[in-house]
């Protein structure tokens, strides 16, 4: 696949992620919530990298998420977001998701305009939990998280809906266009690890992808986005649907082992409890089980990039792009650590955990 044409082909996934989010005015907002959904009370707002996204907490202490597309979604994709979380809760999905809040009368999502343009906004509920992000879970936990993550990928499995083939850049199957952005790192060292990252992926991962059935998955369970109980290990619940698409199950597993990035002496030992966590609810063929160690440098390979890239396109100012790096600081190390990892010495420990 030519580097120029994968660079025409993305435009619009580039567009996507490379969109300043909606910064709407909170008095707007206020306005809305309280004619479109009766609520009222404080907003906070919180980090996205695509959307304009705010908690509100009402004076009785229900907690609520508004979030604001970005113009640069195609409405049929926030539709597709919207319906998956009817889905999940129809399905009495095992893991705690966000549920949508339906407008006063009865709709799932709505609309405001600010200047010439419309959003589309809608309301989930707020998920209480410890998001995992700066901190270092156990074996334990990391086994709850695999299963957890199951638990959505088998209720996920019967859904369907237009918008599930998204341009998104983060779509693992999308990776060799990331090619072009590679140019964007300053490091050579590092700018050649993800290179060959990309070769292998091609050579040896994308053709079980093309070939292994899909589904819509979660896609992004980053530590942001699984929420753990007070105890530390349990799994509270799991947020963020921005990122769905259709692909092979073991994709979902691949993303969220590549930020369990424990340390110690056994710096793999926390991959291979998710993978045993995950193989607990769902069987993972062997194809897969083998497909992994490609796929996990793969994403890191693209979380590294597209920060990279994002710094060059929004600048230091931008506050997800900030918070990008200072979660990411580890990504190349944890990259190195599975370059230096033999695929059969992994692959066998992975069939040990699932007891292959």
């Amino acid at each position: 696949m030519a580097a120029d044409n994968v660079a025409a082909g993305n435009v619009d996934a580039l567009r996507a992620i490379a969109s300043t989010p909606p910064a709407l005015a909170e008095a707007d907002l206020r306005t809305l919530l309280r004619e479109s959904y009766g609520l009222e009370g404080e907003l906070q707002s919180l980090l996205s990298e695509r959307d304009q996204n705010l908690a509100v907490t009402t004076a009785g202490g229900e907690r609520f998420v508004l979030k604001v597309a970005n113009v640069a979604e195609d409405p049929v994709v926030t539709d597709f977001q919207v319906r998956a979380l009817l889905h999940l809760a129809a399905q009495d999905c095992a893991v705690a998701t966000p549920h949508i809040v339906p407008t006063l009368d009865g709709s799932v999502s709505t609309r405001i305009r600010a200047g010439d343009q419309g959003y589309v906004c809608r309301v989930v509920t707020y998920l209480a939990g410890m998001p995992i992000t700066g901190q270092q879970v156990g074996e334990r936990a990391a086994f709850n998280i695999g299963s957890a993550l199951a638990n959505l990928d088998a209720a996920l499995a019967g859904f369907t809906h237009p918008g599930d083939s998204q341009p998104l850049l983060w779509d693992m199957q999308r990776a060799l266009e990331i090619r072009p952005l590679v140019k964007y790192m300053s490091d050579a060292l590092l700018r050649d690890a993800v290179t060959d990252c990309l070769d292998d992926f091609e050579a040896n991962v994308l053709p079980y992808m093309r070939a292994a059935d899909r589904q819509v998955i979660h896609g992004d369970l980053n530590p942001g986005n699984v929420l753990l109980g007070d105890d530390g290990v349990s799994v509270a619940g799991i947020i963020d649907f921005g990122d769905m698409v259709r692909a092979p199950a073991v994709v979902d597993l691949a993303i969220a082992a590549s930020y369990l990035r424990g340390g110690g002496t056994d710096p793999l030992a926390l991959v291979v409890a998710a993978v045993a966590g995950y193989a607990s609810v769902l069987p993972v063929a062997d194809e897969a089980l083998a497909a992994l160690h490609g796929m996990i440098r793969t994403r890191l390979a693209t979380s590294i990039t597209l920060l990279q890239w994002r710094l060059q396109m929004r600048g230091d100012g931008d506050a997800y792009s900030a918070a990008s790096v200072a979660s990411e600081d580890d990504a190349a190390g944890f990259l190195a650590v599975l370059n230096a990892a033999a695929k059969d010495h992994f692959l066998a420990r992975l069939r040990g955990a699932t007891e292959r």
